[in-house]
């Protein structure tokens, strides 16, 4: 494990050598107008798909996204698309609500994941429409829970629970909407805002109340009174359960009150009287729920109550030190996070080390050695770790001073050093560095060093086989292909399309095994597409996007070469966002 743990550790360490690269301009208007072609181009072809989809769930996600990423070039098209997807929307409820009594649970009956996907979708470019849509597409089951729960009744029943996190789920998504709704709308907002503050509580409100103090700071503080009045009054327990969205309200209010302000800054009015029976509610609530504490962060409620009641402290402490133990771990030593935070010479750590429990010099000694390596002697570093490490300790150790050390050359721009070490790492960690060097040398110079990077990926290639037999095989030579399109994108357009046949025999059998074992976002030989990617054995968006920068249409050919719909539509659509975000 701790050899896997110290490879991530050498990649992300690496990233900060590309990041000066990557930095783009901003696009030209040029540059925008192609961008969007590609994405409308991509929409063409969703348009002619999505009537074929057997699930109704999937036609109105599909119309609603097709919709978002064109309502700013072509609003007419977008709406009509969007009024298409909420009546599929509308068609898909009906049928859910007929056949509520099979056996299959279906989301769409309680509003749990295509209704709140369709609807912020849409709400991105018309939040009045998907406000209105809100209403007229709220289920049966959701009506339900607002007005007050289930039915009253002498008989055991497991509806209350559901029915409150039923009426929160849909309390929230309707002031995101309202939100939305109030930043596009300027001559509402004031409205929208005021009305939404009047509904129930949730972890939007706190939000509600900034954009509303921003605009009319007079409206504001009777409403902010009003909302916090209203919470401490609820209380953060429900049934003697955590409500998370008021816990989250708490907090965020606190926080606001706490945080330490500039003299000009505009910010939400609080009360000291009201922050302080407010912060006594959340401590009880933490008190009282031992062991859901996941709910709670300790030293955040310290700090609240530095602010407002010292008193609290104490217990507070202690609470947290019991939390611990029950959990069966450890406080962390101050000392030590003080030692290692405070930049310490090797000698120092190598003298300090003695202090400390065996298990915390572990991490004191690896320090100490990559500070040797890091001033060029390497054979001291190495030295140090076989004083103090045996068995597989030692080599863990030793492992981890070699990527260390290994990065340090290849930021120093001695690429021939660092891949010389890099090829005597283990064969698992071995090709992702030599790739993650490839990259960093192309970086350097795109054009002078375009040859000498090709070549490591070339070795890295000649090392793997060309049809992956495992997982692990397929993300390294996906990783491998990742490379190559922004090394060479011709080559990786080869390697992708000559891995197409394999992945669809591998979707087709994957397939193939869910609906055997019934899951859920399967349906009728169906994905959700609005889950995303069912597999993780297909190319990385940021692949795809670099081969549609180079040819668009090779790489519509290239995913059209996938048998199925739902992942073929999926990769596109994921494609069109991708082309959408970056700059």
């Amino acid at each position: 494990m701790k050899i896997v743990r110290w490879c991530s550790l050498f990649v992300v360490l690496a990233c900060p050598a590309l990041s000066f690269t990557q930095k783009n301009a901003a696009p030209t208007a040029e540059e925008v107008k192609e961008k969007q072609r590609k994405v409308t181009a991509i929409v063409d072809q969703l348009a002619t798909e999505i009537p074929n989809f057997r699930l109704g769930a999937n036609r109105a996600y599909l119309y609603a996204i097709s919709g978002r990423h064109i309502c700013k070039t072509d609003p007419t098209r977008a709406a009509e698309l969007m009024q298409s997807s909420i009546a599929e929307l509308t068609s898909a409820q009906l049928q859910a609500e007929t056949e509520r009594k099979s056996n299959q649970p279906n989301e769409l009956l309680t509003s749990q994941t295509t209704r709140p996907r369709v609807l912020n979708t849409i709400a991105i470019c018309d939040a009045e429409y998907a406000l209105q849509s809100l209403y007229k597409t709220r289920p049966i089951a959701v009506e339900r829970a607002m007005s007050g729960g289930a039915l009253k009744t002498t008989k055991i029943t497991n509806s209350n629970g559901n029915n409150l996190s039923i009426a929160q789920n849909e309390t929230s998504l309707e002031l995101a909407i309202m939100r939305l709704a109030a930043d596009q709308n300027p001559e509402r907002a004031i409205a929208l805002l005021k009305e939404s503050l009047k509904r129930d509580l949730s972890s939007e409100t706190f939000t509600l109340l900034q954009k509303l103090h921003a605009k009319d700071p007079d409206e504001a503080m009777p409403l902010t009174n009003e909302v916090v009045e209203k919470l401490t009054q609820k209380g953060l327990l429900i049934n003697g359960q955590p409500n998370a969205q008021y816990i989250s309200l708490a907090i965020r209010l606190l926080a606001e009150f706490s945080r330490t302000k500039g003299p000009t800054e505009k910010s939400i009015k609080l009360e000291l009287s009201q922050m302080r029976a407010l912060a006594e509610k959340l401590f009880t609530a933490y008190f009282d729920q031992s062991n859901n504490n996941g709910y709670f962060q300790p030293s955040t409620l310290i700090q609240f109550a530095e602010k407002l009641s010292p008193g609290y402290i104490p217990r507070l402490k202690a609470q947290e030190k019991s939390n611990l133990a029950r959990s069966g771990r450890q406080p962390g030593n101050p000392a030590l996070g003080a030692l290692l935070s405070s930049n310490p010479t090797a000698e120092k750590l190598i003298s300090e080390a003695k202090n400390y429990p065996l298990e915390s010099r572990r991490q004191l000694y690896s320090t100490a050695a990559n500070k040797l390596a890091d001033s060029g002697d390497l054979n001291a570093a190495n030295a140090l770790l076989n004083e103090n490490f045996s068995d597989d300790a030692l080599t863990n150790a030793q492992e981890s001073l070699n990527y260390f050390y290994a990065h340090r050359l290849m930021l120093q721009g001695k690429y021939p050093e660092a891949e010389r070490i890099m090829g005597d790492f283990p064969e698992s960690n071995r090709n992702a560095a030599l790739i993650n060097l490839a990259i960093v040398v192309f970086e350097k110079d795109k054009v002078e060093n375009k040859s000498a990077a090709t070549l490591i990926l070339d070795k890295v290639r000649m090392q793997m086989a060309e049809k992956p037999a495992n997982q692990n095989e397929m993300s390294q030579l996906m990783r491998l292909i990742s490379a190559y399109a922004k090394i060479d994108t011709p080559q990786a357009f080869r390697m992708t399309e000559a891995l197409a046949p394999m992945m669809n025999e591998l979707t087709e059998a994957s397939v193939l095994v869910r609906s055997f074992q019934g899951g859920y976002d399967l349906q009728q030989g169906e994905f959700l597409i609005g889950n995303g990617m069912p597999f993780n054995f297909y190319p990385e968006m940021s692949v795809l996007r670099i081969l549609a920068d180079s040819d668009l249409d090779r790489t519509t050919k290239l995913l059209d070469g996938f048998s199925r719909a739902d992942i073929r539509v999926s990769l596109k659509l994921q494609l069109a966002e991708n082309i959408s975000s970056q700059r």
